[in-house]
């Protein structure tokens, strides 16, 4: 069954599962915003599939105080975003 999402804001895409997640979307043919603190990362995400399929948005979500103001640019730059995966929720939820 094919992914039904088709713009995904992804929470710790510059390593690891997130990333893995991040390119596998891509691939499915999701737009994906990838989010995470290493911007080197990001942008090697964008570069290997375009602009056209990623977009980078370096930011660090354990700025507890920095996270409305990064869901307001996500909503009003994508307000069309239909699905956001965040691995870390239970380290934020400690």
């Amino acid at each position: 069954m094919p992914f039904p999402y088709k713009k995904v804001v992804v929470i710790g895409a510059t390593s690891g599962i997130g990333e893995a997640f991040a390119k596998r979307l891509i691939e499915d043919g999701s737009f994906v915003i990838a989010v995470g603190r290493r911007k080197e990362n990001l942008e090697k995400l964008v570069q290997s599939f375009g602009h056209e399929k990623c977009q980078a948005v370096p930011f660090d979500i354990t700025q507890l105080d920095s996270i409305p103001h990064f869901v307001t640019n996500i909503t009003n730059t994508h307000p069309d975003v239909d699905c956001e995966w965040n691995p870390l929720q239970e380290m934020l939820d400690d």
